[in-house]
């Protein structure tokens, strides 16, 4: 009887008297005078001096009631674990404090880039060229020179608009900061009224030279004609990029102005990713 191990009293698997034994049989009293009972379901009951309890075998017990092993932990594995709540929380973070500036700027930026990017392809490229062509047939390599810089520019402002196209894309679908639209316009800006500089200089000054040397061998030239930068082809395409940053700047001042970030929000998010 050293394997027995006995319950506490008040537990269910102790009873005061044996009219209160679940259905089953008796069994042989064994040599120490314990009398043994088969219960229906299984279980051995013993007489003690206090009634009845049901018998368990104590290594049974101690396998069952042994503790489970605890995940060890290391303290790199800690510093992991720390750093992935950090990243979300830098995340959530950076989400609030992203104004909300709608669908606007992201829609008014893909607008633009489509109507630059067929403006500046198919009419100011082709046009830039033949004037190239017609000062070097005309034997004036210093103002084919500029426009072949002028269409250096044109280019880098086809992959401007390119870019732009990409971020206006990326402005719908949140996925990116809201100064890179208006930076953006801005390069797009400066490099269409650069090029517009360039080209309207050098051709005041084929006017310029023209002139003189019509003047030297005949009379009553007509003055030269004299162009000005804001009506330069690429000063065309400035003026509607110039729109697209007003519309677009106005509803980012206005996001921003209207923004207010509440840390409680950011607190309750945290909680509900379990941080």
């Amino acid at each position: 009887m050293s394997l027995i191990n006995r319950r506490n009293n008040s537990s269910r698997n102790f009873v005061e008297r044996w009219e209160d034994l679940p259905p089953g049989d008796w069994l042989d009293t064994d040599e120490d005078g314990t009398h043994w009972y088969l219960a229906n379901d299984g279980r051995h009951w013993f007489s003690t001096d206090q009634g009845y309890e049901v018998w368990v075998n104590e290594e049974e017990e101690a396998v069952k009631e042994e503790p489970k092993p605890q995940k060890i932990t290391f303290p790199w594995e800690e510093d992991d674990e720390d750093d992935e709540d950090d990243e979300v929380k830098i995340k959530l973070k950076k989400q609030r404090l992203r104004p909300d500036l709608g669908a606007l700027p992201g829609v008014i930026g893909v607008l633009m880039a489509l109507v630059l990017l067929s403006y500046t392809f198919f009419f100011v490229v082709p046009a830039t060229e033949e004037q190239i062509e017609v000062f070097e047939s005309s034997y004036w390599p210093e103002f084919a020179s500029d426009y072949e810089t002028v269409q250096e520019f044109n280019y880098i402002a086809l992959g401007i608009l390119v870019f732009i196209m990409f971020i206006s894309i990326l402005n719908l679908l949140v996925k990116v900061w809201w100064f890179v639209m208006p930076l953006c316009l801005i390069a797009l800006i400066g490099i269409l009224i650069h090029t517009a500089n360039i080209s309207t200089v050098s051709w005041n000054a084929y006017e310029q030279v023209f002139f003189e040397d019509c003047e030297q061998e005949f009379e009553g030239c007509p003055e030269p004609n004299i162009d000005t930068i804001f009506l330069a082809d690429s000063m065309f395409s400035g003026y509607c990029g110039g729109l697209a940053f007003l519309i677009i700047g106005m509803r980012t001042l206005s996001g921003i102005l209207n923004f207010e970030y509440d840390e409680e929000d950011d607190d309750e998010d945290y909680d509900f990713y379990g941080y």
